[in-house]
């Protein structure tokens, strides 16, 4: 019902549609890593896995905006644009797989699921702010 409501025009709730996918983006992995980590019993590094993984932020952020620049700005043919892009993307998933993996203490497939979390978090923000009406 208040996904219905999201899908009218208006500045308002274009504005609504992208507070809420930013929230969900801030706030989502977080409090889901909350119960995670109480779940596998780690709760003791939780805090610790929390600010490894922000301090990721910058060197992600750099080595995504060099991607978007090759991508963008066609220094390079098309097909390296891309392949920029997805190697960027691809090194940041196993950057934070790392991060998950170290600071947790746990096996590396559940890292991968923590992972797999994260970016299904991650998409399903952005969808909430790509709600439009039909």
């Amino acid at each position: 019902m208040w996904l219905q409501s999201l899908q009218t025009q208006g500045p308002g709730i274009e504005m609504l549609r992208d507070g809420l996918g930013y929230g969900v983006a801030v706030f989502g992995f977080p409090l889901a890593m909350h119960y995670v980590c109480r779940y596998i019993d780690r709760d003791a590094r939780y805090n610790l896995m929390v600010a490894a993984v922000n301090w990721t932020a910058p060197w992600q952020s750099l080595l995504m905006a060099a991607g978007y620049l090759l991508y963008f700005w066609n220094l390079v043919p098309p097909v390296m644009g891309n392949l920029a892009l997805l190697l960027a993307s691809g090194f940041n998933m196993v950057y934070i797989w790392f991060v998950v993996y170290s600071t947790l203490a746990i096996t590396r497939g559940m890292a991968v699921l923590i992972v797999s979390l994260m970016a299904l978090i991650q998409l399903a923000a952005w969808l909430l702010t790509q709600i439009t009406a039909f």
